[in-house]
């Protein structure tokens, strides 16, 4: 049986949180993975146009909390036609002029600059990121 002291120190981002889509969530979690999925599912439904009978990649974890989160978001579950149907229902929306989904927030991008500093996308300086310059 884990002591209390080694619990503690099984999740090193304990206390530790984000703010993604105007909402507060605890690193190192399920909230943390599901955040994460949101893109992934867009990216799922998207590679279904190409292949749809590719299998759900969710369905895949086994991770009890983790499943009820897939499952209330609606990523799990599905019949194959349920699947095709969120499918076509998402490019719907596209074809009808909403943006396809994109998480700037997680999923940035940047370049380094000659001083080694991360500039992102906008033109500024992302400084709370250490960077340790390559040999």
């Amino acid at each position: 049986m884990a002591t209390k002291a080694r619990r503690a120190r099984t999740n090193k981002f304990k206390g530790e949180s984000f703010v993604h889509k105007n909402r507060r969530i605890p690193k190192g979690g399920v909230a943390e993975m599901l955040c994460h999925f949101d893109s992934q599912w867009y990216a799922y439904l998207e590679r279904l146009i190409n292949n749809p009978e590719e299998p759900n990649p969710f369905e895949r974890y086994l991770n009890a909390d983790l499943r009820k989160g897939l499952k209330d978001r609606g990523y799990i579950g599905l019949t194959r036609p349920q699947l095709l149907a969120k499918r076509d229902i998402y490019f719907g929306e596209i074809s009808a002029g909403k943006p396809e989904y994109n998480d700037k927030e997680l999923y940035g991008v940047g370049w380094l600059d000659k001083d080694h500093q991360i500039i992102d996308a906008s033109g500024n300086v992302v400084t709370f990121v250490p960077v340790i310059p390559g040999n």
